[in-house]
């Protein structure tokens, strides 16, 4: 479905691809490094993360979404189907040119109805504290903390989170 916002022509596809799978690693490793100088532990896991997601890939329980503005390739998340009704959030990212617009929130609540429409009931995934407006968001749309460590590894005073909602 596509819509105009402030202009620009958006639209979200669900689109899994061996590219789409490239734009994931690169586009991680561009926005975590600049916006928030992950350290080079962060990127290697990513890569191996995403390229055992795309090795994985089962279109019966496991989802990409991107993100489209006037075009081009701007944001993502993917969803996998876990046991007992649950489904991981990753991969959640959207590039500085694209923000805004709620194009963000737009894309996450996208994924919460494919999560919907494949039949899961509960939703949880895991993110960074520096993440500040994502975070905003998150709670806005019902998700709470459920469980946190620290990550100095990957950034100074950097601490994962796990958050999580019934659907």
């Amino acid at each position: 479905m596509k819509e105009i916002i402030n202009g620009h022509e958006i639209e979200i596809k669900s689109e899994f691809s061996e590219e789409n799978l490239r734009f994931l690693i690169d586009s991680h490793n561009s926005i975590f490094d600049k916006e928030f100088h992950f350290n080079p532990i962060f990127f290697e896991m990513v890569g191996k993360t995403i390229t055992e997601f795309g090795k994985d890939f089962n279109p019966e329980k496991d989802f990409t979404l991107i993100a489209y503005v006037d075009g081009e390739k701007m944001g993502s998340i993917s969803g996998i189907g876990r046991e007992n009704g649950n489904v991981q959030l990753r991969f959640y990212f959207l590039h500085e040119g694209a923000r805004g617009m709620k194009l963000g929130k737009k894309l996450f609540v996208a994924a919460m109805d494919k999560c919907k429409e494949m039949g899961y009931n509960h939703i949880f995934f895991h993110t960074f504290n520096k993440l500040e407006v994502a975070r905003a968001m998150y709670e806005k749309l019902g998700f709470v903390i459920t469980g946190s460590e620290s990550s100095e590894e990957i950034t100074h005073g950097a601490i994962e989170e796990v958050w999580e909602k019934d659907i």
